[in-house]
């Protein structure tokens, strides 16, 4: 899934907001390596 801007500023909320509450578990089918290629930063 790709994210724009916007889109990867949202998930960052999100996942700051569980921090320390919840549990997150992410999946990708992409390397670890990969993981940075062409992804935008907040």
């Amino acid at each position: 899934m790709e994210l724009d801007k916007p889109g990867a500023g949202l998930l960052v909320q999100v996942l700051t907001e569980r921090e320390g509450k919840n549990s997150v578990v992410t999946a990708s089918s992409e390397s670890f390596g990969g993981w940075t290629n062409d992804r935008p930063h907040p």
